[in-house]
């Protein structure tokens, strides 16, 4: 958020805390009190709200690196990989790539 934004929250709450003030001095050291403490939070909320602001930017640079790393293994899998296992039965020496040719073989049956 900008310095100009800042400054109308904090002026907003200033005015906000203002309201119904009178002149008499306890009612105005009450109302600069209460002043001061809405400045306090508005403060702190805007530390909070940058400290997320900078988490979320962390997050989503390892969220493109994890994507890249998956496409990368998605690229390297995807093909020229025979004989390796994916499934049951594909890729072993009883799959049907791995006895082309042999007579006389048929597949195992599974139940």
């Amino acid at each position: 958020m900008s310095i100009v934004g800042r400054s109308g929250l904090i002026l907003a709450a200033v005015a906000l805390a203002c309201i119904g003030c009178s002149s008499t001095k306890s009612k105005l050291t009450n109302c600069r009190r209460d002043n001061e403490q809405l400045v306090a939070q508005v403060t702190e909320q805007q530390r909070v709200i940058d400290n997320l602001r900078v988490q979320n930017r962390a997050i989503a640079d390892r969220l493109a690196e994890s994507e890249k790393l998956l496409a990368l293994i998605h690229e390297q899998t995807s093909g020229g990989m025979a004989g390796v296992i994916t499934s049951p039965g594909v890729g072993s020496a009883n799959s049907p790539a791995a006895t082309a040719g042999v007579s006389g073989w048929k597949p195992t049956e599974t139940k």
